[in-house]
């Protein structure tokens, strides 16, 4: 994980995670993990839970990220997400299962397929009397990253039209390994400083179809375009450039931007609940195994 997020500019003020007991985890590997190679994540994981887990680096809601350097895999992230209610560890362990899972799934699937997200070690589940209490997972922390947000905003007039193509074709490769990344914004896409490389983070509501999906795609671009604006990192102007680039990257005649910009207006007059119902809405099944096509 890298340094995505302004909240991660108030590294150290927030609370240390309680460490789990380890005879209450179960363990996921991420698919195509050998026994030897999940065996060292997990014995690297519980040799964080054994010391001081020290305090998150970022944290929002019942979400936050812990880093550890190690020796050989160099820093690593743990994201953990909590329910903290019973009602909530009953409906992680019953009937939301499968979407508790999802984000390590979506996120698994869609490296194992050439994507560009930081590497998964893996992922523990915690139980307290039979109900899933915490996740925790495991990936790669990107160094010297940070968001589209923050890049776009820091862009010349005379860099922009040629980040936003860089960008326009990025996004386009990625939907063409079937993402649909669901509540996508200028946040969740890293860049690295000096090579200009880009990856994808954070996907809690994420699809994996099998093949590129349109109007999944225009959505998810629509999205990132107002929080740009929102973020105040460019102009309405300057999205539209963005735009015109991804309907040329885009395969032939999937994508108008008179429906990019329909579906901007449209997300930025949308009060947060009614995203927040519709995108619920459009994942309603997403969690279960067959909306994830590996």
């Amino acid at each position: 994980m890298a340094v995505h997020c302004r909240a991660l500019l108030a590294f150290g003020v927030l609370k240390p995670v309680r460490p789990p007991d380890s005879d209450l985890l179960r363990w996921l590997a991420p698919a195509g993990s050998g026994p030897d190679e999940f065996a060292a994540t997990r014995s690297l994981f519980e040799q964080w839970l054994s010391r001081s887990p020290g305090k998150a680096v970022y944290s929002v809601n019942t979400r936050s990220i812990y880093r550890i350097d190690d020796d050989t895999n160099g820093p690593i992230a743990i994201k953990e997400l909590r329910f903290e209610s019973a009602a909530g560890r009953l409906r992680a362990t019953t009937i939301r299962r499968h979407r508790v899972l999802c984000e390590f799934r979506a996120q698994a699937a869609f490296h194992a397929r050439g994507g560009n997200t930081p590497r998964l070690f893996g992922a523990a589940l915690e139980f307290n009397r039979g109900l899933i209490t915490r996740v925790f997972i495991l990936m790669s922390w990107i160094d010297s990253a940070r968001t589209m947000s923050i890049d776009v905003g820091d862009l010349g007039d005379d860099e922009r039209d040629a980040a936003f193509k860089q960008y326009a074709q990025f996004f386009v490769r990625s939907a063409q390994l079937g993402l649909v990344h669901g509540r996508h914004s200028s946040e969740n896409i890293l860049v690295t400083d000096g090579k200009r490389d880009f990856c994808v983070i954070d996907f809690s509501h994420a699809q994996l179809y099998r093949a590129y999906h349109p109007l999944g795609f225009t959505r998810d671009v629509a999205r990132i375009g107002a929080r740009l604006v929102i973020e105040e990192s460019c102009s309405a102007a300057a999205v539209r450039l963005l735009f015109s680039h991804v309907v040329r990257a885009a395969p032939r005649s999937t994508v108008t931007e008179a429906v990019l910009r329909k579906e901007f207006n449209h997300v930025l007059s949308a009060s947060k609940r009614q995203q927040k119902i519709l995108r619920q809405m459009r994942t309603l099944w997403r969690g279960w195994p067959f909306r994830l096509h590996q």
